[in-house]
Parts: structure tokens; sequence; C-alpha cells
């Protein structure tokens, strides 16, 4: 079972995605968006790919701004 501390699942908490890559598609909004922000925290290497490029950029900068995370980027669809 995992427990939750500040209604953060534990094992997030501990979990270190660094050096490992994800592909997120749909990474600007929606589900998907929260979903990117949390693998960037984590250390992962982010690839966003959506159908609107500008709302995709708008959401890897707003996920490397946000985590610090310069390992976020955008691949579009378009």
């Amino acid at each position: 079972m995992i427990r939750k501390q500040d209604s953060v699942p534990v094992l997030l908490l501990i979990m270190d995605l660094s050096g490992k890559s994800v592909i997120v598609t749909g990474g600007n909004v929606g589900i998907g968006r929260p979903t990117a922000l949390e693998l960037a925290r984590l250390g992962a290497n982010v690839t966003i790919i959506g159908r609107n490029e500008a709302t995709c950029s708008e959401a890897v900068n707003e996920i490397i701004e946000s985590t610090s995370n310069q390992k976020v980027i955008l691949d579009s669809l378009t």
C-alpha cells in the first residue's frame, strides 16, 4: 500500500527518473500536462508531443520554469 504525505504518494517522493526518457503525447493539455510536469519533477528527460505547437511550447516553458529540469523538449505532430 502506498501511503500519502501531503496528498502526494510517498512512492513519488522517493522516485528518481534521472537519465530515463519518456514521451508524453498530449502533454500540453488535460491529464498529459500534469503527467509531464511530474515526470520532469522526478528528473526524467521529457518529450512532449502534441498537435498544437504553440500550446506545446507554452507547456514546455512552464514545466521547465516550474521544475528547473532543462531536459523537457517539444516535438510537434504538424
